[in-house]
């Protein structure tokens, strides 16, 4: 949504998939993060498990949390990413089977959290049906620069979904409605290009969707409180 949040060493995040973010560091502060992300078929393959129904299974469990959590909050949880990355800073010739199955043992955790669904803060828990929206939230990231593949019944449409239960399901999974989700994503991809490319920002408008740049220059200054061109200026 629009929250902002400030890590503290050893805070965890959980980002669903196909949601854009990005974070920040303070002036003169090195900030080191680490991240890491999983097929699931893959990894039961890995693991020498090959039935389908077993892997199946193992794909519909989904990660019961949502946003940053502290360590002390989920001792369980933080012990076994911990894990899984150490594991991936070693070199081995066991070094793959040991982060399968490590990731695999997270993900078993994560089922049974997902039982004690009701006991944990609000804020915390994984909507249950964000996949319905994931196609959508992919399709607006691939068509940032196409307005007419951006609409509200476009997105349905490749959600397979009426446009007023689209509306509501997406404002429901994201905070946000459709229309905000596509300016917040245009505007994040416009940051990117103008910290790390020499992009003309007419070009960078027209990237992110904007057939006049004006009209770009005032919805990037109504969201980041300064223009394009001074935002630059503070990378470059």
């Amino acid at each position: 949504g629009e929250k902002i949040y400030r890590f503290k060493k050893g805070d965890i995040q959980i980002i669903r998939p196909f949601v854009p973010h990005y974070a920040t560091g303070d002036v003169g502060v090195c900030t080191r993060v680490k991240f890491f992300t999983f097929d699931t078929v893959k990894l039961m393959q890995l693991m020498g498990i090959s039935d389908p129904e077993k892997i199946m299974l193992m794909k519909s469990i989904e990660i019961p949390f949502n946003g940053i959590f502290v360590p002390e909050e989920y001792p369980a949880i933080t012990e076994l990413i911990t894990k899984i990355i150490e594991k991936c800073e070693t070199s081995d010739d066991y070094t793959d089977i040991s982060v399968a199955f490590a990731i695999g043992e997270f993900l078993l955790t994560c089922r049974q959290y997902e039982k004690q669904l009701k006991h944990l803060p609000e804020e915390k828990i994984l909507a249950r049906d964000y996949h319905r929206i994931a196609p959508a939230i992919h399709h607006i990231n691939i068509n940032l620069d196409d307005s007419s593949n951006l609409t509200e019944a476009k997105l349905a449409e490749v959600c397979s979904m009426s446009v007023s239960n689209f509306r509501k399901l997406f404002k429901l999974e994201t905070g946000i409605s459709p229309k905000a989700f596509v300016i917040k994503s245009r505007m994040a991809y416009a940051e990117y290009l103008l910290k790390n490319t020499d992009m003309p920002i007419i070009k960078i408008a027209e990237s992110v969707g904007y057939t006049e740049v004006c009209g770009f220059n005032k919805i990037f200054a109504s969201t980041h409180k300064t223009s394009p061109r001074n935002y630059r200026k503070k990378y470059k």
